[in-house]
């Protein structure tokens, strides 16, 4: 507490999980607004979790679909919180801070929603302003979007320290494949990598970027096929993108803006965390195809051939890329963060 009284800010913008310094910061009586680079992590009555691959609610068994999974996730945190407790004195002594800030504070009842998706349990305050990093129109309807504040893509493209791009031959359609930051975290992700290879080796008139992380490069890179498949431990995924026709990925949030913004139609092999709900939602929106990890080079195949030559899938995205750059020539968020500092 001392150390935040030694600031001097006018506001102060916390993380979404970060619930902890944000309930800190406001009894030291600053202003405070979340920010969040996921879709909304908290239950909504109307909206199923982003971390489920529920579609969106169409009708009573789509609504009873969505209260009963918010249901199953409520009874899973209040059951880790206990454990974790019981385990854990630091998590003891943030609960208990989070309770006597929280009575400080006055927030009480539907003021403290302790139903989210954060992993180890913390709740989300409805009060505190809160931007979504990505615009309103790529979630499903949510009972609470008319508090939230979503605002433009947020693509960060100024990335010095990227590697640059491998040879691309301009007359073959390109493939883009990768898995994210968390690519050597599953099992599963280096028998995917090698199904992905399988595909592309099948077809000689395309070419693959495959980007498999510093763990899985070692016993991924003799898969490298001149002219046809490059396997790299990284790339400039943004650059990638600006050449591909296509890609392959896991459905993280972030990528899934990137692939939006250059007008990539998406394969997606979800892993966890909140890759499933984006995923569908993606689908949904007719942006791209969802399959699994455990797919096989003829699966990814016919996948990658459905996108490559879906021209409707690319007018829609065409359409919501055009709206997306409106959005960032708007400067959104920073009129938001202005209209909260009064």
């Amino acid at each position: 507490m001392d150390i935040i009284r030694g600031f001097s800010a006018d506001l102060i913008l916390c993380d979404v999980l970060k619930s902890v310094e944000a309930l800190a910061a406001k009894l030291a009586g600053y202003r405070v607004a979340f920010y969040s680079v996921t879709l909304p992590l908290w239950s909504d009555r109307t909206g199923p979790s982003v971390f489920s691959s529920l579609p969106a609610p169409t009708n009573m068994p789509g609504r009873a679909a969505v209260k009963l999974s918010w249901f199953v996730n409520s009874v899973r945190q209040r059951r880790n919180r206990r454990l974790i407790i019981n385990r854990s004195s630091g998590y003891r002594i943030v609960c208990d801070f989070i309770k006597s800030a929280c009575d400080r504070l006055g927030f009480h009842g539907s003021a403290v929603n302790w139903n989210t998706n954060t992993g180890v349990p913390l709740p989300y305050f409805p009060s505190i302003p809160t931007l979504i990093m990505c615009p309103r129109e790529l979630d499903f309807a949510r009972a609470d979007a008319e508090r939230l504040f979503w605002i433009d893509p947020c693509i960060l493209r100024e990335r010095p320290a990227a590697l640059p791009l491998p040879p691309i031959d301009d007359k073959r359609p390109l493939i883009f494949a990768s898995l994210g930051t968390q690519a050597g975290g599953t099992s599963k992700a280096s028998r995917w990598f090698e199904s992905v290879c399988d595909a592309v080796l099948s077809r000689p008139e395309w070419q693959a970027i495959v980007a498999v992380g510093p763990q899985l490069f070692p016993g991924l890179k003799v898969r490298s096929r001149h002219d046809h498949v490059t396997i790299v431990e990284t790339v400039a995924q943004h650059k990638a993108l600006e050449r591909a026709m296509v890609a392959a990925i896991h459905g993280g949030l972030n990528s899934v803006k990137e692939c939006i913004m250059a007008e990539v139609p998406m394969a997606m092999f979800p892993v966890g965390v909140d890759q499933p709900g984006t995923a569908e939602r993606v689908r949904t929106r007719g942006l791209g195809m969802v399959g699994r990890l455990e797919d096989g080079p003829t699966t990814i195949v016919s996948m990658l051939d459905n996108l490559l030559y879906d021209r409707a899938r690319r007018d829609r995205l065409r359409s919501v890329a055009s709206k997306w750059r409106r959005l960032e020539s708007e400067d959104i968020g920073a009129r938001v963060v202005e209209s909260f500092l009064g």
